[in-house]
């Protein structure tokens, strides 16, 4: 059997890794490019020209390129099990959708994902203002990646699917309440965050 000394040497707090495009002028881009790649004919007026699909998958190749280049990978590390509690507890409730939809509301949840993205971000170190000088960069998908991530990170689960825009979900029922409520938050960006009461069962989104 390990001794104790050994075991803790093994021990490690969890990381996640997440790459992000930084460039969010690229994401309209791509989907105009995805737009016009759904209606393109797969056959060219000769067969010395290429297909005009074949002409927008060249194109699209040549942009993930691109977004390659200006993607980033943030490091992500748990918070503390005796700090996360705490943190935890603070995390903005809206008891009422009026309440979700006000604008206190919106700025004092915006504040607690920043928070915990500082909290969690190791690579690069972030302050809490940091986070928000650098989310009014950000396309709505890679901040709600990163949201995301961080939270599905803390919650234990540490594969995380790609979430759709502002579908990052948060527990907001107080411990005793058995009735599941939602409510919504909108992101600097404004992106709609979902918010839920119980843990989510969809197998697209991390368990809480």
């Amino acid at each position: 059997m390990p001794t104790f000394d050994e075991v803790l040497k093994l021990a490690a707090p969890a990381e996640d890794r997440v790459p992000l495009c930084l460039a969010g002028d690229l994401y309209a881009e791509l989907r105009d490019l995805e737009r016009a790649l759904a209606a393109a004919p797969r056959v060219g007026s000769s067969l010395a020209d290429p297909s005009p699909a074949a002409t927008i998958e060249q194109q699209m190749n040549s942009l993930r390129e691109r977004m390659q280049a200006a993607t980033v990978t943030f490091v992500l590390r748990r918070i503390s099990p005796r700090e996360w509690p705490q943190f935890f507890a603070t995390r903005p409730i809206a008891q009422t959708e009026e309440q979700a939809d006000g604008e206190e509301h919106n700025a004092a949840w915006f504040a607690w994902c920043a928070e915990l993205v500082s909290r969690s971000c190791i690579d690069p170190v972030m302050t809490v203002e940091q986070v928000g000088e650098l989310v009014d960069r950000l396309a709505t998908p890679a901040w709600d990646e990163l949201v995301g991530s961080a939270w599905a990170l803390n919650r234990g689960k540490l594969t995380v699917p790609f979430f759709a825009a502002g579908s990052a979900p948060t527990p907001t029922s107080e411990p005793k309440s058995r009735r599941r409520a939602k409510s919504a938050s909108r992101t600097a960006n404004g992106a709609v965050l979902t918010l839920s009461a119980s843990p989510p069962t969809s197998t697209t989104t991390p368990a809480a």
